[in-house]
């Protein structure tokens, strides 16, 4: 939580000059400030500030694969799968690349996990215009062992509330530093694979730059979400401290009927 929230709960905490044990202190401290956070991961974004929160699944398979027709030499061919957690429910977004070029696509309102990607081979066999994309898409699925190696998750790194109130950049470098390590594993630092990557991504609303694109708009609401959740933690703060008001014009009752 932002100091400046600390500081307004520890001060309105020992300004009510309540004779607190010192745990009783923290307590009231920490829970208040607690309440303060989760008003903040409450909101319409705020599961996108979450450490560790997957926003993001990239899903790759990817082969040479032969014509269905000539004796041409092999060609590139790939799906990837993006699974996005970044707005009310998730939606699959689902590329298929053949010989330098996007030639389906599919978005669906649902996770499709490495496991439902054939749900998308046979998309393609209904839709696809190309009876050589087509094929080659199904010998790729064919002859691909599809698992947790395909995939890479790319997840919110810790103390992103203090990141974005830092700046956008400092957001942004922060997640990409954190995930990197993830996609480097994806693709084998293959510069062919991460620009299928990007070529997928490009073709499916551009989802590999949705969370950049979100932390813009948070980094600009932040002040308010920032103003919203410093005024929970002080009710919930004066609320934690009534028992102890209760309690202490209790005693101040009793030696007054001395």
């Amino acid at each position: 939580m932002h100091p400046n929230i600390t500081h307004e709960i520890t001060k309105l905490v020992r300004d009510s000059k309540l004779p607190l044990s010192e745990e009783e202190f923290d307590s009231v401290v920490v829970q208040a400030i607690q309440a303060g956070a989760d008003r903040i991961a409450t909101a319409e974004a705020g599961k996108l500030l979450l450490a560790d929160y997957p926003y993001l699944t990239v899903t790759m398979v990817v082969g040479d694969v032969r014509p269905s027709v000539g004796n041409e030499a092999p060609r590139c061919a790939a799906i990837v799968s993006f699974i996005s957690r970044m707005g009310d429910s998730p939606i699959t977004h689902t590329a298929a690349y053949y010989n330098g070029y996007i030639v389906q696509t599919q978005t669906v309102l649902e996770e499709l996990h490495h496991d439902d990607l054939w749900k998308f081979v046979e998309f393609m066999d209904e839709k696809c215009e190309s009876v050589e994309s087509s094929s080659a898409i199904n010998e790729l699925w064919a002859t691909s062992a599809v698992g947790e190696d395909n995939t890479a998750i790319m997840s919110v790194p810790e103390g992103m509330v203090d990141l974005v109130l830092e700046g956008r950049g400092t957001a942004t470098k922060a997640a990409n530093e954190k995930n990197f390590p993830a996609l480097m594993k994806l693709t084998g630092g293959d510069r062919r694979k991460q620009d299928i990557i990007n070529a997928c991504s490009s073709a499916c609303d551009g989802v590999m730059g949705e969370y950049e694109r979100r932390l813009v708009k948070m980094s600009n609401e932040m002040p308010m979400m920032m103003q919203e959740a410093k005024s929970y933690a002080l009710h919930t703060a004066e609320e934690l401290l009534k028992p102890f008001r209760d309690r202490q014009h209790a005693v101040m009752s009793g030696w007054g009927s001395w």
